[in-house]
């Protein structure tokens, strides 16, 4: 399963690369993991390899992540927006391409990790499926 990390903060990046590496491999599935800094960074990752799921930093430098979401480069894509502030109250963006599941708070390492946990399961379910479908 392919994820790409859309971070300014290089700090944030490694934080939920290995919070994802560890829970990827406690349930058994074997991630590849883009990190990036910016809009432009996460398109050209995108054009290289299409990712399951998106990691987005709502706030970033230069282009908004909503340039990113309206992309139909990511067309169907899973995104879930990280947020510094984690107002639950936010209503999510709506988005013509990537489908946004939900939001996560930056700050809250457990909220990062249970989130992870849950989206990893449901994505890999859904990998799944559609390999088995795609074998007959």
């Amino acid at each position: 399963m392919t994820v790409l990390l859309v971070d300014d903060l290089p700090e944030v990046r490694e934080l939920l690369h290995q919070t994802l590496l560890r829970v990827g491999d406690s349930l058994g599935i074997v991630l590849h993991i883009e990190k990036t800094a910016s809009v432009a960074e996460a398109r050209l990752a995108c054009f290289r390899q299409r990712p399951h799921l998106i990691l987005l930093d709502e706030v970033l430098p230069g282009e908004a992540a909503h340039d990113l979401l309206d992309d139909p480069l990511i067309e169907g894509v899973a995104v879930v927006l990280i947020s510094a502030s984690g107002e639950r109250g936010l209503p999510l963006p709506l988005s013509s391409c990537g489908q946004v599941l939900g939001r996560l708070k930056k700050w809250s390492w457990s909220e990062i990790d249970q989130g992870s946990r849950a989206l990893l399961e449901l994505l890999g379910t859904e990998l799944r499926r559609s390999r088995a479908r795609e074998s007959f």
